[in-house]
């Protein structure tokens, strides 16, 4: 692993750490970051939104709720998209309208507002408008077949559009789209929710924080605003679905981080859209009852656990394709075994053990549904475009996508992405790299420093907590710990062997996850500079200072 330092500066005290790091992250104002806006000061224009098409929603909602019209709100399977779901049918539920929420089922509808699921979700119930919520950006088949019907509708959604060959930005005909990229798809529709019913939006907003970090969406700007806000709003939640699925996981709201959604709700959240039924998630966020709560939140938390078991198996069997494939710039795997619901989780494993782009294929007798996952600087979604026309469909993020093939063109589509990747995947892009924001002398690891550091949160994307090189410290101790004995738990020291030996100096316990492998090229005693993080670790009601290893050299 590559390491690069952000500065060659060595700050001297805690406060010179905080300049430093707010300098490196680009914070020009200290107050703003360190106390976000909250959301509900926040305009269009500060989110990246069209204010004329957003008026025209909101105008267009308006309408439906006084005249009584019937909506149908058309959402996602994952996290982000049935969060979106909710906070915009509790929104127009609470304005008066007759709205009916549609989670579209990822093995019979695919992603995405197709006809077929929109002759599903209209069967029994005929719109008078409907309203797109984390897609239908791209979906113009669709769209002009429901303009040829006569059937308005609003897009709200934050994936990539299409563009024309000279950069021109597409969007589909609709009675008004409210788009951004630089939100979740949830927190464009809390846009319109907050317009719509101001005081109803604010409880929503423990949704927001969690769409908006199992979505990925970078920490920054309007998102470190939702998050921040919204993470307080979820410790004390009232949401009944998010207060037992909670207490299945065994989490108490209060202690709920960026962790506890990434680790804990995210997944559970997401599950029911890999494996079962997206709309049970969101049957749990939306209900009042107490039994239905508890009931939906223990199916979630189940299904889980199948889903962890099934992707484990399955990405067994991907590595004995990426090991033939380890040579080219980007890894295509595929099997009739993979499952649709996890190939996206087989994929981003690819690209932990490969670090390279993957793409993992769930194959079916006509065609294959791929998902992908890249590396920083490869825009994965831009370069399967590029054979776009050997697919069926394509859409997604800069970091992730997806597209449909027919099966018997699964060889072809491999082969050309092997191509392109030679010509756009660099050797930078290949190698694993550790920022480091700068070496730091031993004698400022302090609980004053892991307080200072604590003002950073919330982590996430492009807001990762601060890596800090403690350089030629003394391996004091060093033992396995876990279950299997994979971690290793190190005792770092300043000073020469001496000064350990005679305890002169305190040491500072280092946790290195999985780095028992390591051991054997460390010796206590011996000299090494050592990459990580620093935060607080509570024992038996006691906080003391550790560090989380990185890397070492």
């Amino acid at each position: 692993m590559q390491w690069q330092y952000r500065t060659k500066q060595i700050p001297s005290s805690v406060d010179e750490v905080v300049e430093l790091l707010l300098e490196q992250r680009g914070v020009v104002d200290r107050e703003l970051f360190f106390n976000p806006v909250h959301p509900e000061r926040l305009s269009c224009e500060a989110v990246g939104m069209n204010a004329e098409w957003f008026g025209c929603a909101a105008a267009r909602l308006r309408r439906a709720a006084s005249s009584k019209e019937k909506v149908l709100i058309f959402g996602d399977y994952d996290a982000d998209g049935i969060c979106a779901t909710t906070v915009l049918w509790q929104s127009l539920h609470e304005l008066g309208c007759e709205a009916r929420p549609f989670i579209p089922d990822r093995f019979r509808h695919g992603y995405g507002l197709t006809l077929k699921a929109y002759e599903e979700a209209t069967a029994d119930f005929t719109p008078d408008l409907v309203v797109t919520v984390d897609n239908g950006i791209v979906a113009f088949p669709v769209l002009e077949e429901l303009a040829t019907r006569e059937i308005s509708v609003i897009i709200t959604d934050h994936h990539q559009p299409e563009h024309a060959p000279d950069g021109t930005a597409l969007f589909p005909p609709a009675a008004a789209i409210v788009h951004s990229t630089m939100l979740c798809g949830t927190t464009v529709a809390w846009m319109l929710s907050h317009e719509l019913t101001p005081e109803l939006a604010k409880t929503q907003l423990d949704l927001c924080a969690i769409a908006t970090v199992a979505d990925l969406v970078p920490l920054t700007g309007a998102n470190r605003s939702f998050v921040f806000h919204g993470l307080q709003t979820l410790q004390k939640t009232t949401n009944n679905g998010l207060q037992e699925l909670l207490k299945a996981a065994r989490v108490s709201p209060e202690s709920c981080t960026t962790q506890t959604i990434g680790y804990t709700l995210g997944p559970r959240i997401n599950a029911m859209g890999r494996l079962a039924q997206g709309m049970d998630a969101l049957r749990l966020l939306c209900t009042k009852k107490q039994a239905t709560a508890e009931r939906l939140a223990r199916l979630l938390d189940v299904t889980n656990g199948d889903r962890q078991s099934l992707t484990d198996d399955l990405f067994q069997e991907a590595i004995l394709q990426a090991e033939q494939l380890k040579d080219e710039r980007i890894i295509v795997v595929y099997s009739e075994s993979f499952h649709e619901g996890v190939v996206g989780l087989i994929a981003g494993k690819l690209v932990e053990k490969y670090h390279k782009p993957a793409v993992a294929l769930s194959v079916h007798e006509v065609v294959a549904k791929a998902s992908a996952r890249s590396v920083p600087g490869v825009n994965i979604v831009e370069l399967i475009r590029l054979v776009r026309t050997e697919l069926l469909e394509v859409g997604g993020h800069p970091m992730a996508a997806g597209f449909g093939v027919l099966t018997e063109k699964i060889e072809v589509v491999r082969e050309m992405l092997q191509e392109r990747a030679r010509e756009i995947v660099l050797d930078e892009h290949l190698e694993r790299q550790l920022q480091v924001d700068c070496e730091l002398p031993f004698e400022l690891v302090s609980p004053e420093l892991v307080t200072a550091l604590a003002q950073f949160e919330p982590f996430g994307k492009d807001n990762e907590p601060a890596v800090f090189a403690l350089q030629d410290v003394q391996l004091a101790g060093i033992q396995r710990v876990g279950k299997e004995g994979i971690h290793a738990k190190l005792q770092l020291a300043a000073g020469d062997d001496t000064d350990v030996q005679q305890g002169n100096r305190a040491t500072l316990t280092a946790l290195y996850w999985r780095g028992a492998a390591r051991l054997r090229e460390l010796r206590p005693g011996s000299t090494c500079t050592v990459a990580g993080i620093f935060e607080w670790n509570v024992w038996n009601g006691k906080k003391s200072v550790q560090m989380v290893v990185r890397d070492i050299s």
